[in-house]
């Protein structure tokens, strides 16, 4: 049902004479107001379409006073259109300005589920339709959450147990110099960031893989790469339920590990001098491995001249068999 002329300059005489919307404006007459397709407001510009000449700050105090309204449905093109301001002053490199501004409440929120903005969405198969669509044509940010709350998270997904083969988040690429995800201390803006914990996996349940690397037959396949350039830097290390190092892989002294977190390491490979291939096994005590006290390792060594080779074997270090 379209507005008819008299209604419309009715409500137009309102508002230019300031008029309270409520009384003039009321859901009544809203009732009536059918947005037109691809309609389009602009800051305090005219509505396009079967509302012309109505100021937008005007009409958004009307519907505001007149309570939750619904825009009709149309399948054809977009409901409703704003424009990005665009100014030029520095201002606004530290001052957001949007066509769409949704204020903080007047106090804190206490109930899970009051929202600025709630989409709906239901699709019949994977990537047709999303509740929120962003096309970024720009080098910027195409979502960019600014934490300020104690407390806060910027982005925070949940799948419950009706999604019973849900994925919480995926990244595509498509070009080889695409990196899928970066995640990085700002110590630019405040050093302290360097001790920041970058990545946290926490799985309380009895979860049999807390990360997983997935490549399907692609031979020569490499699943983690630490670049750690700095001296005496330690991609891996892992800790006993007292937080002792048990075992931990640097780039000085290659593979260090502890008996029960002990402050001294018992078993050291120095892989620091290229085409190394010693082992040195220190100890108090017995050894066991596999189950079976001692360390045996029996070793073959090459005769020059012509002579045969032997072979010795070695228990905790010790000499117990073989002969040359």
């Amino acid at each position: 049902m379209k507005i008819s002329q008299a209604i419309f300059f009715s409500i137009l005489a309102v508002l230019v004479s300031c008029t309270p919307a409520s009384a003039q404006l009321n859901a009544n007459i809203l009732g009536q107001v059918q947005m037109p397709p691809n309609s389009v407001l602009g800051n305090n510009q005219p509505v396009t379409g079967g509302l012309n000449a109505i100021p937008f700050s005007a009409l958004s105090s009307a519907l505001i006073s007149a309570g939750p309204q619904t825009f009709p449905t149309n399948n054809t093109a977009n409901a409703l259109t704003l424009t990005t301001p665009n100014p030029t002053s520095v201002t606004y490199d530290t001052t957001p300005l949007a066509a769409l501004f949704i204020n903080q409440p007047a106090a804190p929120t206490t109930r899970a589920f009051l929202s600025g903005i709630w989409v709906q969405t239901n699709a019949a198969t994977t990537d047709k339709g999303r509740g929120i669509g962003i096309n970024n044509l720009g080098a910027s940010d195409g979502l960019y959450i600014q934490n300020d709350g104690v407390g806060s998270t910027g982005f925070a997904s949940l799948l419950t147990q009706l999604a019973t083969t849900g994925v919480g988040g995926v990244i595509g690429t498509t070009l080889a110099g695409h990196t899928g995800l970066i995640v990085r201390q700002e110590t630019t803006i405040n050093p302290s960031a360097a001790s920041a914990t970058l990545l946290q996996v926490q799985a309380d349940g009895s979860a049999t893989e807390m990360l997983r690397l997935s490549s399907t037959g692609i031979a020569g396949q490499v699943g983690l790469i630490a670049r750690l350039t700095g001296a005496n830097a330690t991609p891996i290390v892992i800790l006993n339920p007292s937080l002792v190092n048990t075992f931990q892989v640097n780039n000085n002294g290659g593979i260090i590990s502890g008996v029960n977190g002990g402050a001294s390491g018992i078993l050291l490979m120095n892989g620091s001098t290229s085409g190394s291939s010693s082992l040195s096994v220190n100890a108090t005590g017995s050894l066991t491995i596999d189950g079976a006290a001692g360390l045996s390792v029996t070793k073959t060594v090459r005769a020059a001249g012509g002579a045969a080779d032997c072979t010795l074997i070695f228990t905790k270090g010790l000499l117990t068999g073989g002969s040359c």
